[in-house]
Formats: structure tokens, C-alpha cells, sequence
């Protein structure tokens, strides 16, 4: 059984992330964080994740 996530939820979730993603320079610690975000949201690309923790992207 999967649990959703709320959209407020998902928005605290990536305002908390996106800093520390921002900060970070190593590919691996930024797909760690990536791989985070997408295990615990249930997003499944990517692509998406990148966009919102880069801040190219404000829909949640």
C-alpha cells in the first residue's frame, strides 16, 4: 500500500531540499538528494525532480 502525499506536504518537503541541494557540488550527493525526493514524493522522473529543486519549475 502506497501512501500520497499531500501537495503541502510536497511543497515543505522541496523548500527544505532545494536549499540544501543548491549548496551541494557533488553529482553523487545531488542524485542521493534526487533519489530522496522522488522515493519519498512519488514523482517518477527525474527530470521533474531536478526542475523543482533547481527552481526552474513552481508547480508541485
Amino acid at each position: 500500500m502506497k501512501l500520497k502525499m499531500s501537495k503541502q506536504a510536497r511543497i515543505e518537503l522541496l523548500s527544505v531540499w532545494r536549499e540544501k541541494y543548491a549548496l551541494v557540488t557533488s553529482r553523487y550527493r545531488k542524485a542521493r538528494i534526487i533519489d530522496y525526493i522522488m522515493q519519498s514524493t512519488g514523482y517518477k522522473s527525474r527530470k521533474t525532480v531536478i526542475r523543482l529543486l533547481s527552481g526552474k519549475k513552481n508547480t508541485v
